[in-house]
């Protein structure tokens, strides 16, 4: 079970359709001096992502690494990216890891608060405190285990990265 103390100061988690300009997040973290807000945004109905990337195979499956282990499909077509859920899978990364993380921006925020410091919001050691604050919850409550097999390519349902 969560802290009630990590929950403290959130105002509203709220689910959002995507827009262009946020397709490219799962969710974010709003703060300000009055409160705070969690926004978890949609996913397209054909629960499929394109991008455009010049990532190379092996980085690309380590900076995907979570979202492998939740079930998440890569191809990799040329410079091309597509990220393809199933419905039950994103569900469960968004209700187990995204969520999380968000929270853990909040937490990560509330504790600069009570040192006196400014909000630290969208840095690389905010999103660093976020991301370990989920992956630590994410072992706490649901026993999710490592993520290393999918380094290597391999996926928690079995499959496998796909390059063309």
């Amino acid at each position: 079970m969560l802290d009630k103390d990590d929950l403290a100061g959130i105002a509203k988690v709220g689910l959002l359709p995507s827009t262009r300009k946020n397709n490219s997040a799962n969710g974010r973290y709003f703060f300000d001096s009055k409160r705070a807000e969690i926004c978890i945004y949609s996913y397209p109905e054909t629960l499929l992502h394109r991008f455009r990337t010049k990532g190379k195979l092996p980085q690309l499956r380590q900076w995907y690494s979570c979202e492998l282990s939740y079930g998440m499909q890569l191809e990799l077509d040329g410079d091309k990216l597509h990220c393809k859920w199933n419905s039950d899978d994103l569900r469960r990364f968004i209700s187990r890891h995204v969520l999380l993380h968000e929270i853990g921006h909040h937490v990560s925020q509330m504790k600069r608060v009570r040192k006196g410091l400014q909000p630290d919001i969208g840095s690389a050691l905010s999103e660093k405190l976020a991301e370990h604050y989920a992956l630590q919850m994410t072992e706490i409550l649901f026993g999710r285990g490592t993520l290393s097999a999918n380094l290597h390519g391999k996926v928690s349902n079995g499959s496998e990265l796909i390059h063309h």
